[in-house]
């Protein structure tokens, strides 16, 4: 179906053959006899397959005692509808493209026969779904004014690629800085996701913070006068709204910010969002504070980190020679030894990379991985890759490393003229790599949380408070402990405070460490956590 509309390659039909039954506008209802306004056209239909007429994502999929079984599909500025439908393919949240079956017609809802209910919304307006077509297939006005949102950042990570600007290929700072950062929405501190991070990237902000003009009023914050939102799409599946008094005011904490409360959704939509760059933001506290309260939630340091997941990913990784790549064949990672590389970081930003490639074995997250070096298939699980690379170094602060991946410039540019929508898949896979990752440290904190322990033995030294005690000997649940600085014998039962604090130091000995060498030791970590 997608070759049918030689004219413009990303629109397609809602049916094989059009027969409109019933126009768009004014018309006697079949059903009521009275005069009504039709807010879509009737296509004869039996049995036939309907067609997603453009890419996009699918909002609802559900049953209306009107429409009956229907399909609300939005594509930005425009949302299309198929109604009466007997079947239904796809789910709400599914992205889509043209030409793709998403149901079978039917009788459903208010019918006298059967047939297809095709409706069009341009900017929340019913318009004649016929005249709609026309206007794209022959490129007239609707069609020079109406660009998907995926077509629009598709646009512009292709100049962005031809000029050498893309957030793949920005240079590292000399502070090995990476010069990408996942866009974070500080009043949930939770991530963007998928494409509108890498759409909200290249905004041209230094600041990674975004929000909607309604969180930055409850978090007590004011938009700049002039400011532009940028427009991104999101799956909703919660309703944020502010508590109220009898008299409908917003009710707010003493640090003046509105309380509000969160509802769940009955169902998951796909929905628009205006957002805001911290930039734009009055009142927001400085870009400093927020990313050292965010480092202070880390467990480990960044090179840690890293080596952490790779440990964790039970990945085979041999090193030597000099090339870098993924075996799908072998299940193994091939890496250079780390000291061929400059520094550490960039050589976790390679192995992490590989990683990447490493989840799309059929054991793990089973991507296609079957086109060979060069191929157009090969790039596409680059690009993926690589939109994974630069959240993974942002994560963890190491950067990502372009270098051998700039020989897919080319074939990326072409990808997205041809087939614009594919941002949005690739961005959609680097997220669930980027996802599978990072779960794989999550994973690891729950097993070290699962060793701590909470009782004493025999045998155990543990430092505390400037000295160390040695448990000499266990009876039942109560211990005897030595002071190692004054000998003093102590016997300690579980819910005697030192007890408490000695199980904390044994399951924390890095904190204890610092309480043995006390201030001049925090003096020196600090100073080096500062070089």
């Amino acid at each position: 179906m997608r070759s049918l509309l030689g004219l413009i390659a990303i629109v397609c039909l809602p049916l094989r053959k059009l027969e409109v039954t019933s126009g768009f506008g004014y018309r006697i209802h079949p059903l009521s006899g009275k005069s009504a306004f039709h807010n879509g056209v009737d296509l004869r239909a039996r049995q036939d397959t309907v067609f997603a007429i453009i890419d996009g994502y699918v909002n609802t999929a559900d049953y209306d005692r009107m429409i009956g079984l229907n399909v609300r599909i939005d594509h930005g500025i425009v949302e299309s509808i198929y109604g009466h439908l007997s079947q239904i393919f796809i789910m709400p949240g599914d992205s889509v493209y043209a030409g793709q079956p998403i149901g079978i017609t039917g009788t459903t809802g208010r019918v006298t026969g059967e047939h297809l209910h095709f409706a069009i919304r341009y900017r929340h307006q019913s318009i004649d779904p016929i005249q709609f077509l026309y206007g794209l297939l022959i490129k007239k006005n609707m069609n020079k004014n109406f660009k998907p949102l995926h077509e629009q950042i598709a646009n512009k990570l292709i100049a962005a690629l031809q000029a050498g600007t893309s957030p793949f290929q920005k240079p590292w700072t000399d502070s090995d800085a990476p010069a990408f950062t996942i866009p974070v929405n500080p009043t949930t501190n939770k991530n963007y996701r998928g494409m509108n991070s890498l759409w909200l990237s290249m905004q041209g902000y230094s600041d990674p913070r975004w929000m909607t003009l309604k969180q930055a009023d409850y978090a007590g914050y004011t938009v700049k006068e002039g400011a532009k939102a940028t427009l991104i799409n999101f799956v909703k599946t919660q309703n944020i709204e502010a508590i109220r008094d009898v008299d409908g005011n917003k009710i707010k904490d003493e640090n003046g910010k509105t309380i509000t409360r969160t509802t769940d959704l009955d169902k998951a939509t796909i929905t628009k969002a205006w957002v805001f760059n911290a930039d734009q933001i009055n009142g927001i506290p400085p870009l400093a504070e927020y990313l050292l309260e965010k480092q202070g939630q880390q467990q480990w340091n960044n090179i840690g980190r890293a080596e952490n997941l790779l440990a964790e990913s039970k990945a085979i990784i041999n090193h030597g020679g000099n090339e870098a790549y993924y075996s799908k064949t072998r299940d193994l990672i091939q890496l250079p030894l780390k000291e061929q590389f400059d520094n550490e970081t960039k050589y976790y930003a390679v192995a992490l990379h590989e990683l990447g490639h490493w989840t799309g074995h059929p054991d793990r997250l089973n991507r296609p991985m079957e086109g060979r070096y060069g191929s157009e298939q090969y790039a596409r699980e680059e690009l993926r890759a690589e939109i994974a690379s630069l959240m993974m170094g942002s994560e963890l602060q190491i950067g990502h490393n372009f270098g051998q991946h700039a020989a897919y410039v080319n074939s990326w540019v072409k990808i997205l003229k041809d087939e614009p929508f594919e941002l949005f898949r690739a961005s959609a896979d680097a997220q669930k790599i980027f996802d599978f990752i990072l779960a794989m440290e999550q994973k690891l904190e729950i097993k070290q949380e699962s060793k701590a322990t909470t009782t004493l033995a025999a045998g155990d030294e543990i430092p505390y408070n400037g000295t160390e005690y040695r448990v000499l000997e266990k009876k039942g649940k109560s211990v005897t402990v030595e002071d190692q600085t004054t000998k003093e014998k102590i016997r300690l039962q579980p819910n005697y405070g030192l007890f408490k604090k000695l199980v904390e130091a044994k399951n924390n000995p890095v904190v204890a460490e610092l309480q043995v060498e006390g201030i001049a030791a925090e003096h020196e970590i600090s100073h080096k956590i500062g070089r």
